[in-house]
């Protein structure tokens, strides 16, 4: 009867502690300590229970310890926050995976789609008479092939050219008095050699210069108005003329001179063929990045 009566005197402290941290959903934690549990002995005996092991918070059932030195109860394993989780963007990952691995094993498909991106590079527009033609400096020899057959043609007999101010390693060629020819001297003397004789040039500041395609097109406004051209053509790389064309729509705004683009058919760069080669590959990616960050820049160009 003593023994019995033992059994049905409230449970100890422990098994109180171990109940509620069940009960509240957070599990028992290893750092909260529990009290040994009383094994066998005269203390043990004395509260009447029989012999019981010791356990330790190590070998407590749902407690897990993490790196972190933090004990992970059951409760814990089963929320999805801890958890490891697939990302919502693994399916548009494997889908555009399979996308490009479509478009390089097909040759039906792949074609048509490297030769569209091709030519999203390429403007082509009608070419009409006008006041003058300007060339860029980027589209180097390709450019003064273009301007003289345009002149043949009929469509202006006055060619304009950019000026180069020698930068970094130029002004050394011209301090040892080395022959030196900057891209504007170049190109005008490749439009002599094509039988250009009206030629005239651009100025631009050394900054103007580094801006590049940027630089042409921030002075072309001011130098039209001085001039008073109501029409212009400008030769430019054929890669460079999608993001050429939008430049020029940006910065002739509100100046009354029409402005058409014509891209160099002499230059390098073939929207048809241009994955077949390491330039025309080099040279795509390049500019279409340069294309899609104007575009993100500046979503309206007019």
């Amino acid at each position: 009867m003593a023994q019995s009566s033992a059994w049905r005197r409230p449970p100890p402290t422990w098994v109180m502690q171990i109940a509620v941290s069940w009960g509240s959903g957070r599990g028992f934690q290893a750092d909260e300590m529990l009290p040994a549990i009383p094994s066998g002995g005269p203390a043990g005996r004395a509260q009447g229970g029989p012999e019981a092991p010791t356990v330790s918070a190590r070998g407590r059932r749902g407690s897990r310890k993490t790196t972190n030195g933090r004990a992970l109860s059951c409760s814990d394993a089963m929320n999805p926050s801890m958890s490891s989780r697939r990302p919502r963007w693994a399916p548009i990952l494997v889908l555009v995976a399979l996308a490009a691995a479509a478009i390089v094993a097909v040759p039906s498909v792949r074609e048509p789609v490297l030769r569209t991106a091709g030519w999203a590079l390429v403007v082509n527009e009608p070419v009409a008479p006008a006041d003058i033609i300007v060339v860029s400096l980027d589209s180097e020899g390709a450019g003064a092939l273009e301007a003289a057959d345009l002149v043949q043609s009929g469509v202006a007999t006055r060619v304009a050219v950019f000026t180069d101010p020698p930068t970094g390693e130029d002004h050394e060629f011209i301090r040892r008095g080395l022959p030196y020819e900057d891209a504007g001297a170049r190109l005008i003397r490749q439009l002599r050699s094509l039988g250009v004789t009206d030629i005239v040039q651009i100025p631009r500041t050394e900054a103007e210069t580094e801006a590049g395609t940027e630089g042409e097109a921030q002075v072309l406004p001011p130098w039209c108005d001085h001039h008073q051209f109501r029409s212009i053509v400008f030769v430019t790389a054929r890669d460079h003329s999608r993001r050429v064309r939008r430049v020029l729509d940006r910065v002739m705004k509100g100046h009354w001179t029409r402005v058409t683009v014509r891209p160099a058919r002499y230059s390098s760069f073939d929207p048809d063929r241009w994955w077949e080669s390491r330039g025309g590959v080099r040279t795509e990616v390049v500019e279409l990045q340069k294309l899609v960050l104007e575009i993100v820049l500046h979503p309206i160009s007019f």
